[in-house]
């Protein structure tokens, strides 16, 4: 084998590797968490828990069956997630009970509703997945890229992106809840974004480095 086709396949490989700012499509620690009533049964949780995860591109695992109360969780939590799934059966037993907070603000974004009991396991994950596909159109962000990865967990592929800092959100006078979210330009140009058959994403952007702190990906509608 000749030095040169041995140098043309390392740099072939090495590009391979530095397709977006030479990040790999890693979720950060501690991004997305799922969260359950006490009341929420164990086995609702064991189906919810690979549909969140398939929608966000990434395990986003059940780590706490216990939380009566989110908001109180939140506000006691130094360091939330980011994205935090909350599963909650009504107390009369007549409907589940879906939210999705934003770790940053510690505010609920999006909730639905409905009643599951009797139907058919396949019926129930059309449920729970039209429910978290629902939820998340109302978070304007679809992916960050930071010093050490991206992630992204838009609903439509392929899809152009810009990217974003975010800045304040606006919420309810009264109830703890994001109203709306706010976002800046950055320097980063846009990318176009696109899903795998396999599940990986990728991102059409080859720079050297990424950026000193998380940006936001959101849709493009140009």
């Amino acid at each position: 084998m000749s030095w040169l086709y041995k140098l043309r396949t390392f740099l072939g490989f090495s590009f391979s590797c530095f397709i977006f700012m030479g990040l790999s499509p890693l979720p950060p620690e501690n991004f997305c968490k799922f969260w359950a009533s006490p009341r929420f049964p164990t086995e609702w949780s064991l189906t919810l828990e690979p549909i969140i995860s398939e929608r966000m591109g990434a395990p986003c695992q059940l780590s706490d069956s216990g939380v009566s109360d989110p908001i109180l969780s939140l506000k006691n939590s130094m360091s939330p997630p980011s994205l935090i799934f909350w599963a909650d059966k009504d107390p009369k037993g007549e409907e589940t009970i879906l939210r999705v907070f934003d770790g940053e603000s510690k505010l609920q974004f999006a909730v639905t509703r409905a009643r599951i009991e009797g139907l058919s396991a396949q019926s129930v994950v059309k449920i729970f997945t039209d429910s978290i596909n629902q939820m998340l159109r109302k978070f304007p962000f679809v992916g960050i890229v930071e010093m050490q990865g991206f992630w992204i967990w838009s609903e439509f592929s392929p899809a152009k992106v810009k990217w974003v800092a975010r800045t304040e959100v606006e919420r309810h006078p009264f109830l703890p809840i994001a109203i709306k979210f706010g976002s800046k330009a950055s320097s980063m140009k846009g990318s176009e974004i696109s899903r795998k058959d396999n599940g990986i994403w990728s991102i059409k952007r080859s720079l050297a480095v990424g950026p000193s702190s998380r940006l936001w990906a959101i849709p493009d509608e140009k």
